[in-house]
């Protein structure tokens, strides 16, 4: 078999392999491909891809305790190591490092003009700050460490403002508001109704949890 990606799990002292399409593994475990024709080049277990030796149904009841080569091959697929080249390791990289740019993108504006970022803007922006970044982390993890590092860079990124609406007992609007008034960025609203003190307010993602904490928050965006 030539032009694949190798998989390759050990198990029992054993090596299987399953052979796949160029560049489609990283997009079967992230749920970007959901059609397993389009990952696996045969439904085969082996063990050893480049010489096409195909596992013995033996070494597979005694490894897996199976000899069904459909489940024995989604463990492989979903457990085992990419045996990848330089070029598909670079894609992997550049697909995930794309996926973190995509989500900082939708987390944050700029800080003066309030507009989103371009994709490809963040990319270069974490690339002339020589973010860290790890394809096998979390992409949303590391999309939270690339605003921290952007913003302390000096770049202006800044967390997108939520807009919830809160509602305050009247008796003790007055109490409660001065506990998050500090983390409202702007009053889009301000009414009153059924002895409530109701509040639509942008607010820093961030504050969320803590905002939720003090008062009820009716809904969000």
């Amino acid at each position: 078999l030539t032009d694949v990606s190798v998989v390759r799990l050990k198990k029992c002292g054993k090596r299987f392999e399953v052979a796949c399409y160029k560049n489609k593994v990283h997009d079967w475990r992230t749920g970007r491909e959901k059609d397993i024709e389009e990952v696996l080049r045969r439904h085969v277990v082996f063990t050893n891809v480049s010489k096409a030796v195909v596992a013995k149904k033996q070494d597979l009841q005694d490894c897996f305790g199976s000899t069904d080569q459909e489940k024995i091959v989604l463990e492989i697929l979903n457990t085992g190591e990419v045996q990848a080249g330089e070029l598909e390791r670079e894609n992997i990289f550049q697909a995930a490092f794309r996926d973190m740019a995509t989500i900082i993108a939708a987390k944050c504006v700029h800080a003066k003009t309030r507009r989103a970022f371009p994709i490809p803007l963040v990319e270069q922006a974490l690339r002339e700050i020589r973010f860290p970044f790890d394809p096998s982390k979390n992409p949303k993890k590391q999309a939270l460490d690339g605003i921290r590092a952007l913003r302390e860079a000096g770049l202006p990124f800044e967390r997108a403002e939520m807009l919830v609406r809160l509602r305050l007992p009247l008796d003790a609007a007055l109490l409660i508001r001065g506990q998050i008034e500090g983390h409202i960025r702007r009053i889009r609203a301000e009414s009153t109704a059924d002895q409530q003190l109701v509040m639509d307010c942008l607010i820093d993602p961030g504050s969320f949890r803590l905002v939720e904490s003090i008062v009820t928050i009716d809904s969000h965006d």
